[in-house]
């Protein structure tokens, strides 16, 4: 009976959590337009629920482990739109999202896009 209990606690502090932390995040993201160019920045991820994130702000969409939506500016980038998976490793207080960014900014009153990748960890 002792060895049920402590399995079922065990357990149930190491299963995969089904959503990110509140927290501060530390965010890369490397471009491939234009290429060679990558910024940092810190991100702030807080009430997470079933379907939603917030992320700077933002409502962000979250499908099991996918998010995706727009999350303003971060650092020195403009409006930053994300598609990416969340993950989290067993036994650890460590989450990543992993994929990719589009970013638009506005020169002359002209649109253009900037987009590569991206990662955003847990500090």
């Amino acid at each position: 009976m002792r060895l049920f209990f402590i399995f079922l606690l065990v357990f149930s502090f190491g299963c995969e959590k089904n959503r990110p932390i509140s927290s501060e995040y530390f965010a890369v993201f490397t471009y491939s337009i234009p290429q060679g160019l990558i910024k940092t920045a810190f991100v702030n991820i807080s009430n997470p629920t079933e379907s939603s994130v917030t992320i700077n702000g933002f409502n962000v969409k979250k499908d099991g482990k996918n998010i995706e939506g727009k999350i303003g500016s971060v650092g020195n980038l403009s409006d930053v739109f994300i598609s990416g998976k969340w993950s989290h490793k067993l036994f650890s207080k460590e989450y990543k999202i992993i994929g990719n960014f589009i970013e638009t900014y506005y020169q002359g009153g002209i649109e253009f896009q900037n987009s590569g990748t991206f990662e955003i960890k847990s500090i």
